[in-house]
């Protein structure tokens, strides 16, 4: 499928901005979300046949999600291939590289791209000077649990525009990279095997996380804070508290909202889920009944 470049470009900025822009002859886009501070972009499409894909300035994962299609001819930059798509099989697309795709569905996929630029710096950052090898992962089709399983949750995340729903992705997106980087066996910095957060560190990311409770604070500035990298923060901030850095935030709102609602009886609740950093009344009283066990209101009239 023949599809223009935008005007003085050499690709697309991802895969599903040429995708909603091309004629759909061959498939169905059932949604497309973007979220995250480092714009992860996930769409979900059907489709009946295979078709070229122009370059992206994205990595993009292919993954097959439903359906099964018959044998396919793939070549994504490093060399052509063969696969009969299923179920969990995926495959990495590189950046600013065309792939060539023949072969009959029907079967549906679901494709995350991010910025190759964003890795980048998140790997620099983590000490991986190196930078990241696609081609093992784009030569030849694969199946991984955790990637299909980071893939699909942040499908599911996507939807949550919220800064705890940015905060989440971004995450996931980091487990997401650092998985992908094992499986191209690229090296990890090597890290103590009981390392941990230093206590004044962890108070120091403690207070960020309450003082923007009402705006949000992304997993990159809380990794500055504690003075460790993007890629193994989550991990040992899990270790320190026992909750992953978007269920601590989460929880810590929900316990400002209990405050509110005591302190302020004339305050709506739609008020306070707005002050505490919910994207609305619902989303603060589905969290709320999850870690209090009652809605806002039937805590209000107890208290």
């Amino acid at each position: 499928m023949d599809s223009p470049l935008p005007p003085n470009r050499q690709a697309w900025p991802t895969f599903a901005d040429w995708l909603m822009h091309s004629d759909g002859r061959q498939h169905d886009l059932l949604h497309h979300r973007c979220s995250g501070t480092v714009a992860v972009d996930v769409c979900r499409a059907r489709t009946t046949e295979a078709f070229d894909n122009p370059a992206t300035d994205h990595l993009a994962i292919i993954l097959v999600t439903a359906g099964r299609g018959k044998e396919h001819r793939l070549d994504f930059g490093h060399g052509e291939f063969s696969v009969t798509p299923s179920p969990g099989l995926a495959v990495l697309s590189s950046p600013n590289t065309p792939s060539r795709l023949r072969g009959k569905g029907p079967y549906e996929f679901l494709t995350v791209s991010f910025s190759a630029q964003a890795t980048t710096t998140l790997l620099e950052r983590s000490g991986l000077s190196k930078g990241f090898d696609s081609a093992p992962l784009g030569s030849k089709a694969w199946g991984d649990a955790q990637v299909e399983s980071l893939c699909l949750d942040l499908d599911r995340a996507s939807a949550d525009s919220t800064p705890a729903g940015r905060l989440y992705v971004d995450g996931v997106w980091t487990s997401l990279v650092g998985r992908l980087l094992h499986l191209s066996q690229e090296a990890t910095p090597s890290e103590p095997k009981r390392a941990k957060l230093h206590p004044r560190a962890l108070a120091q990311v403690l207070d960020l996380m309450h003082a923007r409770l009402g705006s949000g604070v992304s997993l990159d500035e809380l990794a500055e804070v504690a003075g460790v990298n993007q890629l193994h923060f989550g991990r040992l901030f899990k270790q320190a508290t026992g909750e992953p850095p978007y269920a601590y935030m989460t929880r810590l709102r929900v316990e400002e909202a209990q405050r509110l609602l005591r302190t302020h009886p004339e305050w709506t609740i739609a008020a306070i889920a707005n002050t505490c950093g919910f994207s609305d009344q619902s989303h603060l009283s589905r969290h709320f009944k999850r870690i209090v066990g009652t809605t806002p209101a039937n805590w209000r009239k107890a208290h």
